[in-house]
């Protein structure tokens, strides 16, 4: 496929953060419920989704988590991550975004980081300037990814491209499967947090790559 639009996820495509994101989860429940969550249990939380992460603790301990309680206190502990721009790239993403502005394509950001967050972490990593357009789920799509592509659907429309032109890099299983319902041609990124759907996730996206240097050979 000769990508002429490229949507990207950030957290778990590019940049390393979904593992920081689950860990500060785990530690919240555990300050809001009292409760002390060996590591054996952490590291198979860990690997869960934010919702999947609540519904184990229930069944483990039978201790329930306000979700919007635990999502105000992660971002806040998360704001200080990004706004420091304390997160490491994944391999050769700048170079990556940098060669798709050189060779002329759309560039778009989709992901269910607030703004507030994302941006100056972009600003602070040199990468703003490489996006057309910044689309969050929480500021302008109003709908989680879960739910449906409308955050994707959002940056295409924005870059005036077409499903047939166009390529989205995502991290997880779940919005995989929502872009190839939806017909969008899918490249997964490599994630440390992929190890339990890895196989799944492999033969569901278009394209599997470990680093982004991949996409410029």
């Amino acid at each position: 496929m000769q990508i002429k639009n490229a949507i990207f996820d950030l957290d778990g495509t590019l940049i390393d953060s979904m593992h920081l994101w689950r860990n500060y989860q785990v530690d919240i429940i555990e300050e809001l419920s009292g409760i002390k969550i060996e590591k054996s249990e952490r590291e198979e939380l860990v690997l869960s989704t934010y919702n999947v992460i609540l519904k184990k603790v229930f069944d483990n301990h039978g201790v329930t988590v306000d979700p919007s309680v635990l999502s105000v206190m992660c971002e806040e502990r998360m704001k200080l991550k990004y706004h420091s721009a304390d997160i490491e790239l994944k391999p050769y993403a700048k170079e990556y975004l940098s060669h798709l502005k050189k060779t002329g394509c759309g560039v778009a950001l989709a992901t269910a980081t607030p703004k507030a967050l994302c941006v100056p972490f972009l600003q602070k990593k040199g990468l703003y300037e490489y996006f057309d357009c910044i689309v969050t789920s929480p500021d302008d799509a109003h709908i989680d990814k879960h739910e449906g592509p409308a955050v994707y659907d959002m940056a295409l429309n924005n870059l005036g491209g077409t499903k047939d032109n166009t390529a989205v890099f995502e991290d997880v299983l779940f919005a995989i499967k929502m872009c190839k319902k939806h017909d969008y041609y899918t490249i997964a990124v490599s994630d440390r947090l992929q190890r339990a759907d890895i196989t799944e996730i492999k033969s569901t996206a278009d394209r599997y790559i470990q680093s982004y240097e991949e996409m410029m050979i």
